[in-house]
């Protein structure tokens, strides 16, 4: 358990700026047509073929399971993302919660440096701390 709270420590940062990301990334969550097209993509025989009308039935149950396809890769796409913000949000507040409860000026201290992010240099004299 130590382990995982320095290393928790450690990519406090980073882990608020993932969430930030997320965040942006769901809000603005968008499945374009180039991407549906793509992962509807049918490899394509080789070779001679007969083509009996304009319209091929491959055309056809494309066309009708575009839309649908669109909306389920975009609920896909933000069932994942939404996944891992929730893992990502639930870690930063166990973080800052742990550290809200640790008693005293050690609290004060673990709190600018962590969740803050100050220098050390700033919290030793904020805290008449000698170096």
């Amino acid at each position: 358990m130590k382990e995982y709270v320095e290393k928790m420590i450690k990519e406090y940062p980073d882990m608020k700026f993932e969430r930030s990301c997320l965040l942006n990334q769901m809000k603005s969550l968008k499945i374009t047509e180039d991407d549906v097209i793509y992962s509807m993509c049918f490899s394509h025989p080789e070779g001679e073929r007969v083509q009996t009308s304009g319209l091929s039935d491959k055309t056809a149950k494309v066309a009708l399971s575009f839309r649908d396809r669109q909306r389920q890769m975009e609920e896909e796409r933000y069932n994942f993302l939404f996944d891992k913000y929730q893992h990502l949000d639930e870690e930063i507040t166990f973080l800052e919660e742990t550290i809200a409860d640790i008693p005293g000026e050690i609290g004060e201290i673990m709190s600018e440096l962590v969740i803050k992010g100050d220098t050390w240099e700033n919290v030793c004299f904020s805290h008449c701390i000698g170096t």
